[in-house]
């Protein structure tokens, strides 16, 4: 519990001041101003965009469709942990760069390179099977004529715990143009997988820290 705690003062110290995600914001800021987190540069996503064949794939409904992995109990205090342990650096590491990588795809029009970062399961979650034949009709990583890349803010990722189902899970803390809150607070759940860490479960926040429906 207190390691629960902990945390929560954490990400509510974030919303307030949020970490500062870069060296350029390295001094201690004055109460009551703001700190400036990282700015993600759409253009510099490095994943390739998601086959077409494979979106149209997971647009067909399976034959046998697999089990959903058990929801994780919620905790007992907005933004608390997830009941895991704390990944070590090691794991924290790569899995900061993962949910970095994550937004800066999500601000790339398209959706194809942002779709390369889920598992199928959070795929077919996530997108209706129309959505996803549209995204694959489009042609591949190439956006929409008119379509701008949206930058997302990232302030802070907090929390990095390995879950008891195998899986990997952390708070961030963002602003993203898509989105009215200021500064919105998630939880990413992904697995490690041969090609990569693969976002598995997304949980968003609203202003209170309650579940978004």
């Amino acid at each position: 519990m207190f390691r629960t705690l902990l945390l929560a003062a954490a990400l509510a110290a974030a919303l307030v001041f949020p970490a500062a995600a870069t060296a350029q914001n390295d001094a201690t800021p004055a109460a009551g101003t703001p700190v400036a987190g990282e700015v993600l540069d759409p253009a510099l996503c490095p994943v390739e965009p998601r086959p077409a064949a494979e979106l149209l794939a997971l647009a067909t409904p399976a034959a046998s469709p697999a089990t959903p992995a058990a929801t994780l109990a919620a905790p007992e205090i907005p933004f608390g942990t997830f009941a895991g342990t704390p990944a070590d650096a090691e794991t924290a590491a790569a899995y900061t760069a993962f949910i970095r990588q994550f937004w800066t795809c999500n601000g790339y029009p398209g959706l194809s390179r942002l779709l390369a970062l889920l598992t199928d399961e959070e795929v077919r979650q996530a997108f209706a099977p129309e959505d996803l034949v549209s995204i694959a009709q489009a042609p591949e990583g190439t956006p929409e004529p008119g379509a701008t890349l949206e930058p997302i803010t990232l302030f802070a990722v907090l929390g990095i715990e390995d879950l008891p189902d195998g899986r990997v899970g952390a708070y961030s803390v963002v602003d993203t143009p898509f989105d009215p809150l200021t500064v919105e607070v998630n939880y990413l759940i992904a697995v490690e997988t041969a090609d990569g860490w693969r976002l598995d479960e997304f949980v968003c926040f609203n202003e209170v820290g309650g579940y978004c429906a």
